[in-house]
């Protein structure tokens, strides 16, 4: 990516798309050497891979049609049908809530889903639109599995958290014997 490029991403991200900014400047710095999977792929979430590059990274996605955008390791299928024989550090499900995700018990199933996908202190980060009109179904706070999982601060972002239009929740995964 050329210079005037990288200038001019980094620009439009901080004044058009905050929570993207947010994702790619103050969350994925933090995560180095991890097993990483991303729920729901797009043309944007290719320069995801190159920011993330020392990590494993898996992607899954329901349209084979934009496997493109996937990381190497891509998966076709729905989260909340799927089963994995991997655990994960981190998943991020980005925008998936009520754009993909529109019903509650596909929500229930993908959450539960996360969890099993989990390591025992690995984290669930996804983000939710609570303001969009006739389109927010799906509250996560309000599904039963959300209490799988506990919410947690991220450098100095809490869950929760409306930024830019998006509420960051930064979810641990509880551990149950």
């Amino acid at each position: 990516m050329s210079l005037l490029r990288k200038i001019a991403r980094k620009i439009f991200l901080k004044k058009r798309n905050f929570p993207r900014w947010i994702i790619e400047r103050k969350i994925f710095p933090h995560i180095k050497s991890k097993k990483i999977l991303i729920v729901g792929v797009a043309p944007y979430t290719s320069e995801y891979y190159r920011i993330l590059k020392t990590n494993d990274i898996t992607s899954i996605d329901i349209n084979p049609y934009i496997k493109e955008f996937g990381a190497k390791k891509h998966i076709i299928g729905d989260i909340s049908r799927m089963k994995l024989d991997e655990k994960f550090d981190f998943i991020f499900m980005i925008g998936i809530l009520n754009y993909g995700l529109d019903y509650n018990e596909d929500a229930e199933r993908a959450l539960k889903n996360c969890h099993d996908l989990l390591n025992k202190e690995g984290v669930l980060i996804l983000t939710w639109s609570p303001k969009i009109e006739n389109h927010n179904k799906i509250n996560p706070r309000r599904l039963k599995n959300f209490k799988l999982f506990q919410t947690v601060e991220w450098f100095g972002l809490g869950s929760g958290n409306n930024m830019g239009g998006a509420v960051f929740e930064f979810l641990m995964r509880k551990s149950f014997n």
